[in-house]
């Protein structure tokens, strides 16, 4: 599919360390629940997972 995720979420944000070592393993973010049900954090990311991709093209 082509498809390169931008970071993590569900399970494996539940648990520190598995943020931890999911993120240690990927270098990807991992989201919370919090994290994305703040419109700030939300946006933000939002908008950093956009400009990447508009670099990567």
């Amino acid at each position: 599919l082509g498809l390169v995720p931008d970071a993590l979420t569900g399970l494996v944000s539940c648990s520190p360390m598995a943020s931890a070592e999911a993120q240690a393993a990927t270098g990807l973010t991992v989201l919370t629940k919090e994290d994305l049900s703040d419109p700030a954090e939300a946006t933000g990311f939002a908008l950093r997972a956009g400009l990447g991709r508009r670099e990567a093209a």
